[in-house]
Protein backbone atom coordinates (compact mmCIF):
# COMPACT_ATOMS: atom_id res chain seq x y z
CA UNK A 1 0.00 0.00 0.00
CA UNK A 2 1.16 3.62 -0.88
CA UNK A 3 1.53 5.34 2.35
CA UNK A 4 1.85 8.66 0.76
CA UNK A 5 -1.33 8.45 -1.76
CA UNK A 6 -3.28 7.30 2.00
CA UNK A 7 -1.87 10.27 3.07
CA UNK A 8 -3.06 12.70 0.26
CA UNK A 9 -6.60 11.49 0.02
CA UNK A 10 -7.26 11.49 3.75
CA UNK A 11 -5.65 15.42 4.10
CA UNK A 12 -7.77 16.37 0.87
CA UNK A 13 -10.50 18.83 1.31
CA UNK A 14 -14.09 17.28 1.40
CA UNK A 15 -16.00 19.35 -0.13
CA UNK A 16 -18.73 16.82 -1.68
CA UNK A 17 -19.34 16.49 2.27
CA UNK A 18 -19.90 20.30 2.80
CA UNK A 19 -23.43 22.05 2.70
CA UNK A 20 -23.86 23.64 -0.85
CA UNK A 21 -24.84 27.20 0.45
CA UNK A 22 -22.62 27.72 3.71
CA UNK A 23 -23.16 31.23 5.52
CA UNK A 24 -20.83 33.03 6.86
CA UNK A 25 -21.04 33.26 11.05
CA UNK A 26 -22.93 35.94 12.75
CA UNK A 27 -21.08 39.33 12.68
CA UNK A 28 -18.87 40.24 15.67
CA UNK A 29 -18.98 43.78 17.81
CA UNK A 30 -16.39 45.32 18.45
CA UNK A 31 -15.78 48.67 20.65
CA UNK A 32 -13.17 50.74 17.97
CA UNK A 33 -10.42 52.53 19.44
CA UNK A 34 -10.28 56.36 19.17
CA UNK A 35 -8.00 59.15 19.29
CA UNK A 36 -9.53 62.77 20.11
CA UNK A 37 -7.36 65.71 19.08
CA UNK A 38 -7.43 69.10 20.55
CA UNK A 39 -7.20 72.27 18.01
CA UNK A 40 -7.87 76.12 19.17
CA UNK A 41 -11.23 75.54 17.84
CA UNK A 42 -12.51 72.47 17.06
CA UNK A 43 -11.74 68.64 18.39
CA UNK A 44 -10.82 65.94 16.24
CA UNK A 45 -12.56 62.49 16.66
CA UNK A 46 -10.73 59.62 14.62
CA UNK A 47 -12.39 56.34 15.09
CA UNK A 48 -10.73 53.28 13.55
CA UNK A 49 -12.68 51.01 11.45
CA UNK A 50 -11.23 48.75 9.21
CA UNK A 51 -13.28 47.55 6.56
CA UNK A 52 -15.84 50.23 6.87
CA UNK A 53 -16.73 52.80 4.19
CA UNK A 54 -19.45 55.31 3.51
CA UNK A 55 -22.46 53.15 2.83
CA UNK A 56 -21.52 51.54 6.13
CA UNK A 57 -21.19 53.95 8.35
CA UNK A 58 -24.16 55.59 10.71
CA UNK A 59 -23.57 59.16 13.14
CA UNK A 60 -26.19 60.27 15.56
CA UNK A 61 -26.49 62.45 18.04
CA UNK A 62 -29.25 62.29 20.67
CA UNK A 63 -29.30 64.87 23.19
CA UNK A 64 -25.69 65.22 24.55
CA UNK A 65 -24.67 61.59 23.18
CA UNK A 66 -22.56 61.17 19.68
CA UNK A 67 -23.63 57.53 18.69
CA UNK A 68 -21.37 55.82 15.71
CA UNK A 69 -21.94 52.67 14.15
CA UNK A 70 -19.61 50.85 11.45
CA UNK A 71 -20.91 47.76 9.44
CA UNK A 72 -17.81 46.23 7.68
CA UNK A 73 -19.35 43.51 5.51
CA UNK A 74 -17.30 40.77 3.12
CA UNK A 75 -18.41 40.80 -0.40
CA UNK A 76 -19.00 37.66 -2.18
CA UNK A 77 -18.49 38.14 -6.15
CA UNK A 78 -21.89 36.87 -8.03
CA UNK A 79 -21.43 33.39 -9.47
CA UNK A 80 -19.14 32.37 -6.71
CA UNK A 81 -19.93 30.45 -3.20
CA UNK A 82 -18.60 30.28 0.25
CA UNK A 83 -16.55 26.80 0.88
CA UNK A 84 -15.21 27.56 3.80
CA UNK A 85 -15.45 30.90 5.63
CA UNK A 86 -13.97 32.04 9.26
CA UNK A 87 -14.26 35.17 8.45
CA UNK A 88 -16.55 37.10 10.39
CA UNK A 89 -18.43 40.67 9.55
CA UNK A 90 -17.83 42.85 12.26
CA UNK A 91 -20.20 46.12 14.01
CA UNK A 92 -18.17 48.81 15.31
CA UNK A 93 -20.22 50.36 17.64
CA UNK A 94 -19.28 53.37 19.96
CA UNK A 95 -21.02 56.27 22.00
CA UNK A 96 -19.50 59.99 23.59
CA UNK A 97 -21.14 62.01 25.65
CA UNK A 98 -20.51 65.63 24.35
CA UNK A 99 -20.05 68.79 26.35
CA UNK A 100 -22.18 71.81 26.01
CA UNK A 101 -19.10 73.55 24.65
CA UNK A 102 -19.34 72.18 21.28
CA UNK A 103 -21.06 73.44 18.43
CA UNK A 104 -24.16 70.76 17.58
CA UNK A 105 -24.99 72.22 14.15
CA UNK A 106 -21.47 72.21 12.73
CA UNK A 107 -20.07 68.73 13.62
CA UNK A 108 -18.88 66.75 9.66
CA UNK A 109 -18.29 63.72 9.57
CA UNK A 110 -16.10 61.93 6.78
CA UNK A 111 -14.54 58.36 6.02
CA UNK A 112 -11.57 56.91 4.18
CA UNK A 113 -9.77 53.78 4.05
CA UNK A 114 -11.49 52.75 7.28
CA UNK A 115 -10.95 56.04 9.71
CA UNK A 116 -13.99 57.75 10.35
CA UNK A 117 -13.01 61.97 11.27
CA UNK A 118 -15.69 63.67 12.84
CA UNK A 119 -14.77 67.68 13.06
CA UNK A 120 -16.56 68.76 16.77
CA UNK A 121 -15.96 72.58 16.66
CA UNK A 122 -15.93 74.54 19.95
CA UNK A 123 -19.01 76.77 20.61
CA UNK A 124 -17.96 80.49 20.86
CA UNK A 125 -18.35 80.64 24.26
CA UNK A 126 -15.92 78.00 24.44
CA UNK A 127 -13.01 79.79 22.53
CA UNK A 128 -10.32 80.95 24.36
CA UNK A 129 -10.69 84.83 24.04
CA UNK A 130 -8.61 87.63 25.06
CA UNK A 131 -9.98 90.57 26.24
CA UNK A 132 -8.54 94.14 25.75
CA UNK A 133 -7.73 96.04 28.75
CA UNK A 134 -8.14 99.79 28.32
CA UNK A 135 -6.25 102.28 30.59
CA UNK A 136 -9.26 103.41 33.09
Amino acid sequence: MNTTATQTTENAPQTQQEPANRQRPAPVQIRPAVDLIEYEHHFLLQVEMPGVDQSGVEVSLERNVLSVTGNAVLPQPAGSRLVSGDARPRVYERAFELSDDIDRDQIDAQVRNGLLTLTLPKSNRARKTTLTVKAG
